[in-house]
C-alpha cells in the first residue's frame, strides 16, 4: 500500500475562505487543500485502513487515492495546478509527530521504527503564474518549508505512481570531535571570526558568534595562560554566555558617570529603594531567576516575565513567534520549584501591514524580506497556536504600527504563573542545584534547529543572519512535561532546581544551574538526538525547543525518568553538578570542553561606554486651514493604532482554564480592553491584573518623557480598573536600535533614568526586564540603494496588579443617565501624538508627567472605587479625549453629551487630541455626585457632559467647534479598518 494518505475537506475550511478573499474570484476561479500525511515506511493494507481512518473525519472530510482523484475533484470544480508545501528535513512538524504519536498509540503490534511527516496539497484553478507564486509565498517559508509546483494531470501521475517522499535527516559523517581554534591571527581575521563563524575544512564559516576583537582576543589570553588553543566547543559557549542576549552587557556597563551600569542603578536600583521605603513583603523574587515573582496571598505566589523574540520572528514569522510565547511559558515553568502557567500577554510592533516596503537583505532584490502583512499575519498566528494548544489563556495584549518597525518587528511575549509559597514545608522560590545531583534533560530531542540563536539576536538583520536560527515551538509536547512538573513531581520535592532550555540550549541552562552547586560535568553522547551527525559544539549550544533542565538526587533519578516516561516526555541524564569551579563537557569520554566556571561567567571583557545629547528631529508641521472635527475624530478612531483589535482577540482563547473576569473586549460594542483581570483560584474572590503600555513616537522627541509616559499609562490603566497603586509592580523591556550609536545610548540611558524616577516616585518596584539591543535592518531597497531601518527606542512597560476582590473591578461603559467627569488637566502636548502622526503637529511638546499630581489622583480614585461610587471609567492616553469618550459610547452604544469648553484652552485640536498623561474619564450615578465631588475636592475634577439614551455622541468645543455623531458611525470606523490579515 501507499506511504502517502491525502485528505480533503468536504466543506469550505477558514484557510481556503482567507485564500480565496486574498485573491479575486477573476483570477482565481477555484482553490481546495489537502491535508497530506507522508509515513516512511509501508504500511500492509489493513493497517493503512485504520491510520487512515484514525486521520480521516469520514463526516467532514474525504480521503484522495488514485483511484477516486479525479471522481471526487469534479465535486469542487476544474483544477490546473497543485501545489505542496513540506517542512524541510530537519524542520520540527508539530502535525506529522502528532499523526505518528496516534499511528503508534492506536494500531496494535505495529512497527515504532517510522516517522510521519505532513505536507499540504493546494488545488488550484488560475492560468496566472504570478497568483500561483502569490499562494505559494502566502503559505511557505522558504527557510523551512520545500515548495514542489505540479500541472494537475503530473501530480495525478505521482499520485498513481506511489511515488514514496523521503523526508529523513541524513548528515555526512562526522570528521572530528572537537577542533583547536588558533586565535594567534591578525585583528581582521578574528573580527571575521566574530562577525562569521569559525571556519570549516570547506572553507564555509559556521555563523556570527556575536564576539567582538576585545573579546576574542581575552579567550585568546586565557587559553594562552592555559598553554593550549581554545576548543571550538569552548569559543561557541563563551560565545553564547557573553552574548548580548545572554549577558545584558549594555545595561550592566559602565556608561557616562554611571559607573555600576543602568541596570544596577536605574532598574535594581530603584526597586531595592523601593522595597525598603515601602517595608512589606509584596516583593518575593526579584532580577535572579527566570521571572520576578509578587506575593498573591498568603498561600501563593504569583509570577510574570515578558521576553523578546524579535529576530527570528523576521526570519520566520510563525515560528518566531510559537517559539516566543512557548518559551516564555518555559520561564514561568522554570521560576522557583516551577510556576503553573495560568496567562498569556502579548505586545506586537509591525510596520503598517497593507504598504508595500520591498526590502532585501541583498543587492538585485535578493533575499527579500517578508511583506509587512506576512510578517503580522504570522506573528499572530504563532502566538495563537502556541498558547490555545497549550491551554494557557491569551487575556492581554496590543499591537501598534510604525513605519521604522519594517526592518525588524518587535514581538513581546509574556507569561503569568502560579505557584504555593512553600513545597512539602519548603520556600517554593528558592532552588539549588546540589553536587552530586544528575542533569537531566527532558521534553524534546536535539537538532540543528536554533544554532546560534542567541548570537544571532544580539546583531543588527543583515545578509549574513543565519537560516539555522529558525526554530518552530512544538506545545503539545511541552504541555505533556510541564503537567507532569507541576501536577507530579513538584508536589513530591523530585528536583532541587530546575530552567530551561532557551538561548544557548544547553550550554546556557546548564552553565547557568551549575553557578548554583559549583560546577558541572556533561557527557554529550548521552542527549538524545533528533537524526546521526551532529557534531558536539552543535548539540551543546543548539536550541531546539521544548526542553528544560533539572537538577535530581542520584536517589530520584529512576522515579522521575519513569514518571516523565510514563506520560509520554523522555528524560535523560546527561551529566552531574560538582563543586569543583570547573565546566567540563565531554564526548565519548574525550574532554571537548573545560574551563572555569569563574572565567565562562566573568571573563568577558566589560564596556565603557559614552553618550551623546540626541539632536533635534524634523517633526512634519499642520497643515490644516480649516478643521471638521467629525471626520478628524472618524478617521483617527479608524486608524491602525486606534482601531478595534478585535480581529486578534478572537482568535486568542482567553476563556480556558475559566478565570477570566474582565475580558479583552469591553461592552456591548466590544471595546479592545486596555487591561483584563483573570481570577486564579476558584476558592478565593482575588484577581490578577494586566495591562502594558508603550509610546515609541514619543522616544525621538524626549526619551525620558516617553518612559514616564509608558509607566504612568501601564499603572493608570490597572488603578482604572481597580488595583490599589501599593499592589501593581511593574515589568521593563527595552528594544533599542544599535548601542554603537551615541545619541542611541543617550536616549537608552533617560529612559532608563526616568524608569528610575517614576517608579520610585509611584513605588511601584520592577520585578523582572529584558533588553534587546541591535534592532537594526541593513539592507536594499527595491531601487538597489543601501539603507539602513532602526526602530523607534521602545520601551515596553508591562503592570501587573493584585485586587482583592473581583467585585472591585470597574468596566468602561457608563449607564444610561450617568454623569460624566474628567479628572486630570489637558495640555498643550500634541508631540508624538497619533493626531499629530495623521495630520502634522500644531505644536511638539510631549507630554509631562507629574507624578505627585498623578499619585494623589490615583489614590482618591481608588478610594472612590472602594466606597462604590463608580460606575465606569477609562483610562486617557493615545487619540486624546475624543479617541477615549468615543470608546466609552462604543462599548455601552449609548449616547454622550459632552461639554469640553471649559477644559478648551489651548485651541479645539488639543482639546480633543492632546495625550496629556494622568487622566481619567469616569461616569458615577446622579445620586453619587456630591460624595464623589466633596472627595475630589482639591483635585483637578471637571464635570464634562452626561450619558443619555439615544445614540449620538455630541461633543460641545467652544462657541464654534463642535461634533455631533451617531454612535453606529464611530462604530463602523473603529471596527472596520484591520479585519483580518
Amino acid at each position: 500500500m501507499p506511504s502517502q494518505i491525502q485528505i480533503l475537506n468536504a466543506h469550505l475550511t477558514g484557510k481556503e475562505k482567507s485564500l480565496i478573499t486574498l485573491f479575486s474570484r477573476k483570477k482565481l476561479a477555484n482553490l481546495k487543500i489537502a491535508e497530506v500525511y507522508n509515513i516512511s515506511k509501508n504500511l500492509n493494507k489493513g493497517k493503512f485502513a485504520k491510520a487512515t481512518k484514525l486521520l480521516c473525519n469520514p463526516i467532514s472530510q474525504l480521503q484522495i487515492h488514485a483511484k477516486n482523484i479525479k471522481t471526487i475533484l469534479k465535486e469542487y470544480g476544474k483544477f490546473k495546478w497543485v501545489i505542496e508545501v513540506s517542512y524541510l528535513p530537519g524542520v520540527t512538524d508539530n502535525v506529522g509527530h502528532t499523526a505518528e504519536e496516534m499511528i503508534k498509540e492506536n494500531i496494535k503490534n505495529i512497527s515504532t521504527s517510522f516517522s510521519v511527516g505532513s505536507s499540504l496539497l493546494f488545488f488550484l484553478d488560475t492560468k496566472d503564474n504570478k497568483i500561483i507564486e502569490a499562494i505559494a509565498a502566502e503559505e511557505s517559508n522558504p527557510l523551512i518549508h520545500q515548495i514542489s509546483f505540479f500541472r494537475f494531470s503530473e501530480y495525478v501521475k505521482i499520485l498513481q505512481s506511489n511515488k514514496k517522499i523521503n523526508f529523513s535527516v541524513k548528515l555526512p559523517k562526522k570528521t572530528y570531535i572537537k577542533k583547536n581554534i588558533n586565535l594567534e591571527v591578525s585583528d581582521e581575521v578574528i573580527a571575521l571570526i566574530g562577525k562569521q563563524g569559525i571556519l570549516e575544512k570547506n572553507k564555509s564559516r559556521r555563523g556570527t558568534l556575536g564576539l567582538d576583537v576585545e573579546s576574542l582576543r581575552a579567550i585568546q589570553k586565557y587559553f594562552s595562560k592555559k598553554k593550549r588553543q581554545p576548543t571550538d566547543v569552548e569559543i561557541e559557549t563563551l560565545a553564547q554566555t557573553w552574548s548580548e542576549h545572554c549577558k545584558h552587557k549594555i545595561f550592566s556597563s559602565s556608561i557616562d558617570e554611571i559607573k555600576k551600569g543602568i541596570f544596577n542603578i536605574y532598574i535594581r536600583g530603584a526597586t531595592q529603594k523601593i522595597i525598603r521605603k515601602r517595608n512589606d513583603k509584596f516583593c518575593v523574587s526579584l532580577f535572579s531567576d527566570n521571572a520576578g515573582a509578587i506575593g498573591f496571598n498568603d498561600e501563593w505566589l504569583v509570577c510574570h516575565k515578558v521576553e523578546t523574540h524579535n529576530t527570528p520572528s523576521a526570519l520566520d514569522p510563525f515560528g518566531g513567534a510559537i517559539t516566543g510565547i512557548v518559551g516564555v511559558n518555559r520561564d514561568c515553568l522554570g521560576f522557583g520549584k516551577g510556576a503553573k502557567p495560568i496567562a498569556n500577554t502579548y505586545a506586537f510592533y509591525f510596520s503598517y501591514p497593507h504598504k508595500k516596503y520591498d526590502l532585501f537583505r541583498q543587492k538585485n532584490k535578493k533575499n527579500p524580506m517578508f511583506s509587512s502583512r506576512l510578517i503580522a499575519k504570522g506573528v499572530i498566528s504563532g502566538v495563537r497556536v502556541g498558547g490555545n494548544c497549550s491551554g494557557i489563556p491569551t487575556p492581554q495584549g496590543t499591537i501598534y504600527f510604525h513605519d521604522d518597525y519594517a526592518g525588524k518587528p518587535l514581538v513581546f511575549c509574556g507569561t503569568v504563573g502560579l505557584i504555593p509559597r512553600k513545597i512539602k514545608g519548603k520556600l517554593s522560590h528558592i532552588k539549588q542545584a546540589q553536587p552530586g545531583d544528575h542533569i537531566l534533560m527532558v521534553g524534546g530531542r536535539v537538532g540543528k534547529d536554533g544554532i546560534h540563536g542567541a548570537t544571532f539576536s544580539s546583531e543588527k538583520l543583515d545578509p549574513n543572519s543565519p537560516v539555522t536560527a529558525v526554530q518552530i515551538g512544538d506545545p503539545i509536547t511541552q504541555k505533556k512535561f510541564s503537567d507532569v512538573i507541576i501536577r507530579e513531581l513538584r508536589q513530591q520535592d523530585l528536583y532541587s532546581s530546575i530552567t530551561d532550555n532557551g538561548a544557548g540550549g544547553l550550554s546556557s541552562s546548564v552553565g547557568e544551574m551549575a553557578k548554583e552547586s559549583g560546577g558541572f560535568i556533561v557527557d554529550l553522547e548521552k542527549v538524545p538526538l533528533k537524526y546521526k551527525g551532529l557534531y558536539p559544539w552543535e548539540i551543546w549550544i543548539s536550541e531546539s525547543q521544548e526542553r528544560m533542565t533539572l537538577a535530581v538526587h542520584s536517589k530520584n533519578v529512576k522515579k522521575v525518568i519513569s514518571i516523565f516516561n510514563k506520560r509520554g516526555v523522555e528524560a535523560t541524564s546527561i551529566g552531574k553538578f560538582t563543586k569543583n569551579k570547573r565546566a567540563i563537557v565531554r564526548y565519548n569520554n574525550k574532554d571537548v570542553m573545560n574551563m572555569e566556571m569563574a572565567f565562562l561567567h566573568e571573563g568577558y571583557p566589560k564596556l565603557k561606554l559614552s553618550t551623546q545629547k540626541t539632536k533635534n528631529v524634523f517633526i512634519k508641521k499642520s497643515k490644516i486651514k480649516k478643521h471638521n472635527y467629525k471626520i478628524e475624530l472618524l478617521n483617527l478612531l479608524a486608524s491602525p493604532n486606534l482601531c478595534s483589535k478585535e480581529f486578534i482577540s478572537t482568535q486568542y482563547d482567553h476563556e480556558v482554564q475559566a478565570t477570566s473576569i474582565i475580558k479583552p473586549l469591553q461592552g456591548k460594542g466590544r471595546v479592545f480592553s486596555d487591561a483584563t483581570a483573570i481570577k486564579p483560584l476558584f476558592t478565593s474572590k482575588k484577581s490578577i491584573a494586566l495591562s502594558q503600555a508603550a509610546f515609541p513616537r514619543y522616544a525621538n522627541l524626549d526619551a525620558y518623557k516617553m518612559a514616564a509616559c509608558s509607566i504612568d499609562t501601564a499603572l493608570r490603566n490597572l488603578i482604572v480598573l481597580g488595583v490599589d497603586i501599593n499592589k501593581v509592580a511593574l515589568l521593563d523591556n527595552f528594544c533599542w536600535c544599535s548601542p554603537e550609536e551615541k545619541e542611541r545610548l543617550y536616549q537608552l540611558k533617560r529612559a532608563a533614568e526616568a524608569c528610575h524616577d517614576y517608579a520610585l516616585a509611584y513605588l511601584t518596584p520592577f520585578i523582572s526586564g529584558k533588553d534587546s539591543m541591535y534592532n537594526d535592518f541593513v539592507g536594499f531597497n527595491g531601487k538597489n540603494k543601501k539603507i539602513k531601518i532602526s526602530i523607534p527606542p521602545t520601551l515596553l512597560i508591562s503592570s501587573i496588579g493584585i485586587v482583592k476582590s473581583f467585585e472591585d473591578l470597574t468596566s468602561i461603559s457608563p449607564s444610561s443617565n450617568d454623569l460624566i467627569y474628567l479628572i486630570g488637566e489637558t495640555k498643550e502636548e500634541l508631540g508624538g501624538s497619533e493626531y499629530g502622526n495623521m495630520y502634522g503637529y500644531d505644536n511638539t511638546y510631549v507630554p509631562k508627567v507629574d507624578s505627585k499630581k498623578a499619585l494623589q489622583k490615583y489614590k482618591t480614585f481608588s478610594k472612590a472605587n472602594k466606597r462604590k461610587l463608580i460606575s465606569s471609567a477609562i483610562s486617557v492616553h493615545m487619540g486624546g479625549l475624543g479617541v477615549a469618550l468615543s470608546k466609552m459610547a462604543i462599548a455601552s452604544q449609548s449616547g454622550l453629551q459632552i461639554n469640553l469648553s471649559k477644559i478648551n484652552s489651548f485651541g479645539s485640536s488639543n482639546t480633543l487630541f492632546s495625550e496629556s498623561q494622568s487622566r481619567i474619564l469616569i461616569s458615577i450615578k446622579p445620586s453619587n455626585k456630591k460624595t464623589f465631588e466633596k472627595l475630589f475636592a482639591n483635585l483637578p475634577l471637571t464635570k464634562i457632559g452626561k450619558c443619555i439614551s439615544n445614540k449620538i455622541l455630541s461633543v460641545n468645543l467652544s462657541e464654534n467647534d463642535s461634533i455631533e455623531v451617531s454612535i453606529d458611525e464611530i462604530t463602523k470606523a473603529y471596527k472596520n479598518n484591520i479585519k483580518q490579515l
